[in-house]
């Protein structure tokens, strides 16, 4: 009888160990099995004539967009996995003649402002002709949290890309397929 329940055990344990390697998950709980990058994944394009741009992302992934507040829009995109707690990528647009706080320096600050040891860098990209900043925003309380936001500025709006603080590569086919209309 103890040798059936040491198998069953056992096998419990080699099941679940197996799942868990299939199913990466840092420390915040997120699922980190969708970084991986499959270069047969076909992306498509979403245009948005409202806000004035068009991005690519994976053709498996579900959008969610939101006209919130004071001239604002948020547009998401995601594996279906990840809908349970939102989208993974997202691009935030704040409209310029509309009267509120569009200030880019107010946008930066505010990423990772829940860390105390929020570590900042920037750097100037270019996408296509459009003239960007490339903002990464990291903290050592959790290693894996790595966000990753790109600031375009038009005339018409300011455009927040951001990665959703997972590093995964194919952000910057996401981001650099960013184009205006």
């Amino acid at each position: 009888m103890a040798l059936r329940f040491l198998r069953k055990s056992l096998a419990i344990f080699f099941a679940c160990s197996l799942l868990a390697a299939c199913y990466p998950r840092d420390d915040l709980g997120i699922d980190n099995s969708m970084n991986e990058i499959n270069s047969k994944e076909e992306w498509i394009v979403y245009t948005d004539n409202e806000v004035g741009f068009t991005i690519k992302y994976p053709k498996a992934w579900l959008i969610e967009r939101a006209d919130l507040a004071e001239g604002r829009t948020f547009i998401g995109f995601g594996p279906l996995e990840s809908r349970s707690g939102g989208t993974l990528w997202g691009i935030e647009v704040y409209e310029r003649d509309v009267d509120h706080v569009t200030d880019v320096e107010l946008i930066i600050n505010a990423i990772g402002k829940q860390f105390s040891d929020r570590n900042e860098t920037r750097k100037n990209v270019t996408i296509g002709s459009l003239n960007a900043l490339l903002v990464t925003v990291t903290t050592q309380k959790f290693e894996d949290w790595i966000s990753k936001t790109v600031i375009i500025e038009s005339p018409r709006a300011i455009y927040s890309i951001s990665n959703g603080a997972i590093d995964d590569e194919r952000f910057n086919n996401f981001y650099e397929s960013f184009e205006l209309l």
